[in-house]
């Protein structure tokens, strides 16, 4: 008898976009996103990291706020292997600046900006 073989989020994502398609994966305030989006842009994602030299074992931070892009992200790296390190938008400018320098991460996805705050110039 073989053990079963257990399955990556990244191949699961893969089979239900495949599975059901149009169905609605997730709700965002601006979209409502199919699994088979979910899986064609976690894939892209995954694509994008790949050619940057993101792979197994590797640390992506994530920041942004509750949105489908968080998703993508999300899943992307999952299918690369590599951990995906959700930082809070509500940090300040020096928490964030600690956790990123002891995340350990290689590249972070990040929104322009949240609140007031812009982000991107920040870091």
């Amino acid at each position: 008898m073989m053990p079963p073989r257990s399955r990556t989020l990244g191949e699961l994502v893969l089979e239900q976009g495949a599975r059901y398609g149009a169905a609605p994966a997730a709700f965002a305030s601006d979209r409502v996103l199919t699994y088979a989006t979910l899986a064609q842009n976690a894939s892209r994602i995954a694509a994008a990291l790949a050619a940057r030299g993101i792979g197994r074992g590797d640390n992506v931070g994530l920041l942004m706020n509750n949105r489908a892009e968080w998703l993508e992200s999300f899943f992307g790296i999952t299918m690369l292997g590599a951990r995906a390190v959700a930082f809070s938008t509500w940090s300040t400018k020096d928490e964030l600046e600690y956790l990123v320098a002891d995340s350990g991460i290689k590249i972070l996805i990040t929104m322009d900006a949240f609140r007031s705050e812009e982000h991107t110039s920040e870091l």
